[in-house]
């Protein structure tokens, strides 16, 4: 159904249906729609980055005009954003500022659906929920979240109303709603979990009502149960429930009896006419299969990658378990303290890379030589190998959190021996896995991080009391911090696990093989702390900590202004204008260099079999970085045509 021009039947079609197509759209049929889609969605924009429900140049805009309006600016906006963020530049976003404060109902939302001017609201005057839903997905896209929008959703959930102009089932206004407030890509807060779980009883209710509900219906309805974070043990009728839709979903797919079922009203004035199509009941079915959990025939690949399945998940488990247990003859008081740092450990690790690190790597060294060193621990899927080693990262990792706190003035000290239990853990268990001839990289490994923490301590820190304004930073003596190895031998300890699997399968510890693995998780915690750096570097300095990318900053303000010292109440929004138009180019041009040097290290590592799961450690630093640089080109341009 998609034309020459790369559309579908509008512009707002065309956009749900390419938005719908982001899970799927490695494949090469799926690629070649939205390659031509957004061509098409490029096209008819308007000066001001806005988009028209009608085509532009369509016999319905000469016929029935409506005006520009919010909802297909920002699904439209959305589209661009996914596939072609260089189209959405700082010029485009200046654009969709001013449409939203011409519509504003008040300053930060909620907002008009339709771009008109104030005198002409009379006819076009509606604050509609999924309007302002679909707006705040997008601006979310950008690290813009309105609490207006938000709460206008919350509120919806709330009473259990989702009354809209536009979309006559509350299950589609959920789809909407969802994708802005529970989605895996939704970036404002997400609903309570009692909320979502209010919204997900909404949702099987009305797909119980299977045929009164379309399959365009149970699609949303799948998707929004997804978003809202369904587990498949949430129920057996919550499961029945499931089940029953993909089935019918998979009986539609191989029928290929595509129907063109109602989304939204088209004309609520006079008459109601609704809006569907084939294809975008079709696009909704593939968004709603690809986030299957039950089958997933790509488990293979995500397992490589590092993405949560069955398998790792049982390992991540039993490593946590094995965690906690070793506490168990604690006060409640401090395994209540213990099950804390495993939470904010695991709630910052989304991949689990603490536990599941020596897993994904083994997977990478290949499978064994049939004349390796006997292993005495039997290796598996969930080998206690694996198990072992992801227990005495997270051990570490525990240790290493309690003490920075301690060291950065913000831990509890009766909180010292959680962290020393979990040091013996670390030196008991790399004691009882590596052989004596190894234990020498294990003391250095370990003389290193405690260095580097003595070395930040001494060098890095300031003193900033309470109310101590304003507050004067001497700038003659800033650390250095030279070729920031210490930024990476802070956390060198991640690299244990892979470096004892080498070592187990009888690497010598100087061997090329350990060097590079070595190399390889120096410079990707390098990359990964610069990363973090550039966007922590103004809480830092609050806090009274110079980290790499706050000592650039100020070493450029110092050469720039000739000043010794700098004044970090009054100058701070001089800071960030000079951290965004020099530092970031600087820390973004470091983290390539190191994302390139852990690359280097992979080519000549012979004992690495299959690099993926290390490549995608590097590819979101890497991205990170591009976004940077992309970020600042459009804060630039932005700044330059909004004032213009």
């Amino acid at each position: 159904m998609q034309r020459k021009d790369g559309g579908f039947d509008n512009v707002f079609h065309t956009s749900l249906i390419l938005l719908a197509l982001r899970e799927a759209r490695e494949h090469r049929a799926a690629a070649d729609i939205i390659e031509r889609g957004c061509r098409f969605i490029l096209n008819e924009k308007s000066a001001g980055f806005t988009w028209n429900y009608w085509r532009r140049d369509s016999d319905e805009t000469r016929a029935k005009p409506y005006p520009d309006d919010l909802d297909d600016t920002a699904c439209a906006g959305a589209v661009l954003s996914e596939y072609m963020p260089e189209a959405v530049d700082g010029a485009a976003l200046a654009g969709v500022t001013q449409a939203l404060i011409a519509a504003e109902e008040s300053p930060g939302g909620p907002y008009q659906t339709w771009l008109v001017p104030r005198s002409a609201r009379g006819r076009w005057h509606d604050i509609d929920p999924v309007v302002n839903a679909n707006i705040g997905s997008f601006l979310g896209m950008h690290g813009v979240n309105l609490p207006n929008l938000q709460n206008l959703c919350v509120d919806c959930v709330e009473r259990g109303s989702y009354a809209s102009k536009y979309y006559a089932s509350p299950i589609i206004a959920l789809y909407f709603l969802s994708r802005f407030m529970g989605g895996p890509r939704a970036q404002a807060g997400r609903l309570s979990p009692e909320l979502c779980e209010k919204a997900q009883d909404h949702i099987r209710t009305h797909m119980k009502a299977v045929p009164a509900a379309t399959v365009l219906e149970t699609a949303c309805g799948l998707i929004a149960l997804r978003n809202l974070n369904v587990k498949s043990d949430s129920g057996r009728d919550a499961a029945r429930t499931e089940t029953a839709g993909f089935a019918r979903l998979e009986k539609v797919c191989n029928e290929g009896s595509w129907k063109a079922d109602p989304i939204y009203i088209e004309e609520a004035r006079g008459s109601v006419i609704y809006s569907g199509s084939p294809a975008l009941t079709a696009a909704l079915c593939v968004e709603a299969l690809a986030s299957r959990r039950d089958h997933d025939p790509s488990a293979s690949l995500r397992d490589t990658l590092g993405v949560m399945t069955p398998k790792s998940e049982a390992v991540h488990e039993d490593i946590i378990a094995k965690a906690t247990e070793r506490y168990k003859n604690f006060s409640l008081r401090q395994t209540q303290a213990v099950e804390k740092y495993i939470r904010m450990l695991t709630a910052g690790d989304p991949a689990r890379q603490i536990t599941l690190l020596p897993y994904h790597f083994e997977k990478a060294l290949g499978p064994k030589a049939k004349n390796a060193r006997d292993n005495p621990l039997k290796d598996d899927s969930r080998s206690p190998l694996t198990t072992e080693l992801g227990a005495a990262n997270l051990f570490g990792w525990i240790a290493y959190r309690v003490y920075d706190d301690i060291l950065d003035d913000e831990g509890e000290p009766e909180h010292i021996p959680l962290a020393n239990v979990a040091l013996r853990e670390v030196s008991t268990i790399y004691a009882s896995l590596l052989p004596a001839s190894a234990h020498e990289i294990f003391k250095t490994i370990m003389d290193q991080i405690d260095g580097a923490n003595a070395w930040e301590r001494h060098m890095t820190r300031f003193e900033r009391k309470a109310g101590d304004k304003p507050k004067i930073l001497s700038l003659k003596s800033l650390p250095d911090y030279k070729n920031l190895d210490v930024i990476a031998e802070k956390s060198i300890g991640h690299a244990l696990g892979p470096i004892s699997l080498l070592i187990r399968r009888g690497y010598a510890s100087d061997s090329p093989e350990v060097r590079g693995t070595i190399a390889f998780f120096k410079h990707f915690l390098i990359a990964r702390q610069l990363n973090d750096d550039a966007h922590d570097w103004q809480r830092d300095l609050e806090r009274g900590f110079l980290n790499p990318a706050s000592v650039r900053l100020l070493s450029q303000w110092k050469e720039k202004n000739d000043e010794s010292e700098v004044d970090l109440d009054h100058d701070i929004s001089e800071l960030r204008a000079l951290f965004w138009d020099r530092t970031i180019r600087d820390v973004a041009a470091a983290v390539r260099f190191h994302v390139d040097k852990a690359r280097s290290s992979l080519d000549t590592n012979r004992a690495i079999k299959d690099r993926t799961y290390l490549d995608s450690l590097l590819a979101p630093l890497e991205s990170a970085a591009k976004k940077a640089l992309a970020d600042r080109e459009r804060m630039i341009g932005f700044l330059r045509a909004y004032s213009g």
